[in-house]
């Protein structure tokens, strides 16, 4: 927790790496049968998910299925945040609101199919953290980068400026002043929405799979994505219930 109130971010070990490890199987179980997979261990399947062979048409239509059976299944949701429930409710406290969709992202290798350095607030809340769960081992380039909240404030006013020496410079700052953390299964990146933040270009002979995952104090303010477009609410707390239930039979 020192590391957050510092950084702004954090690396954590999971308490429960079983519901991650199930998690793990469940998609690796609906992969094969979609992809038609036979005798490939679960190993294989997630490091050399890129030596398949598979055709971006396919890839496409097996990425929104893979979408809408996560996000269908709650379960999903619900043991990512109890696989890291202690810390998280010390950043959010009992009342939590937690984005709707539920997506894992597939960066295969030199895939250039990757976001510039950004920060998701103010277009999302800047009370939100991202809580990024890889479902692999995550070294060098298989990583995430993070510019703490000093560096971060220090370098904003260059975001978004299309000047080449302005992006040599912040890439240059990226590799000096940024986070590049080994990151092993079962542990995962809490951050904050206003940190500067990219993924490098995949240069490992691996695939990277990762859950990024919004979450905030469900009565927090929230950004340019509304609560009912973007949201749903994910934990109560015992007080909140009381008032709920307090409005609705208008005592």
């Amino acid at each position: 927790m020192k590391n957050f109130i510092k950084n702004s971010f954090i690396l954590v070990d999971a308490e429960k790496i079983e519901l991650l490890a199930e998690l793990k199987k469940d998609i690796y179980f609906f992969s094969c049968k979609e992809l038609s997979l036979k005798k490939i261990s679960i190993d294989y399947f997630y490091k050399n998910f890129h030596k398949l062979k598979i055709s971006k048409l396919r890839l496409n239509k097996y990425r929104l299925k893979l979408l809408k059976f996560l996000t269908s299944n709650v379960s999903f949701k619900k043991n990512i945040y109890d696989s890291y429930s202690q810390i998280l409710t010390k950043i959010l406290g009992p009342d939590v609101a937690i984005q709707k969709s539920l997506n894992v992202v597939i960066h295969q290798p030199d895939n250039m199919e990757i976001s510039p350095l950004h920060r998701d607030a103010p277009e999302n809340s800047p009370y939100e953290i991202v809580l990024w769960v890889p479902l692999v081992d995550c070294y060098n380039t298989k990583s995430i980068y993070l510019l703490d909240k000093k560096n971060t404030d220090a370098n904003l006013k260059y975001l978004d400026n299309k000047n080449k020496k302005i992006n040599n410079y912040l890439n240059r700052i990226l590799k000096t002043k940024g986070k590049l953390p080994n990151i092993k299964f079962g542990q995962a990146v809490i951050f904050w929405a206003g940190l500067l933040h990219t993924v490098p270009k995949n240069l490992e002979n691996e695939t990277r799979w990762t859950f990024n995952i919004r979450l905030k104090n469900l009565f927090s303010p929230y950004g340019r994505k509304g609560f009912l477009d973007y949201h749903e609410v994910f934990k109560k707390s015992h007080l909140t219930k009381l008032g709920l239930d307090f409005e609705k039979k208008k005592y």
